[in-house]
């Protein structure tokens, strides 16, 4: 399928991240968490127990912005903080069983909507999420560029 627009990677990027949003609300609704809220749990799910700044890095967010996400996963109690074994001055982050079990809940919901995406996409998919991957990195690199 060509792209549409015409306009630029960046706009047709916009319009499947809104096309995605518009599947996943009324799915993911219902589980208590937002898409967005089961991705975040889900980076802390798979690389946790991890330091604010990994998820930041996983999530290619700000750190302040990840710091605030954290904090609020924590204030939901979901996530708890705890000294690095490793690093008495580090603190970590994991999720806790509610934690766990809020994103297990959205897991389920998630990986339904999911599934009828891939079912579309058929034999596609790798490639498809082979192009995303390159474009989250392209956007990291100018971003680096910018900040440096």
């Amino acid at each position: 399928m060509t792209p549409r627009s015409g306009l630029s990677v960046l706009f047709d990027l916009f319009v499947a991240d809104s096309a995605a949003r518009t599947l996943l609300a009324p799915v993911m609704s219902p589980t208590g968490l937002t898409a967005t809220q089961y991705a975040e749990y889900s980076i802390v799910a798979v690389e946790g127990p991890l330091s604010v700044t990994r998820f930041a890095e996983v999530a290619r967010l700000p750190l302040t912005t990840a710091s605030d996400t954290l904090r609020t996963m924590e204030r939901r109690g979901h996530v708890a903080r705890f000294r690095d074994p490793r690093d008495a001055r580090a603190r970590l982050v994991d999720l806790t069983p509610d934690g766990r079990q809020a994103h297990s809940t959205a897991r389920r919901a998630f990986r339904t909507a999911a599934g009828r995406v891939s079912r579309h996409l058929g034999d596609r998919e790798p490639e498809v999420r082979e192009a995303l991957a390159l474009v989250a990195e392209a956007c990291a690199e100018a971003q680096r560029r910018t900040d440096g």
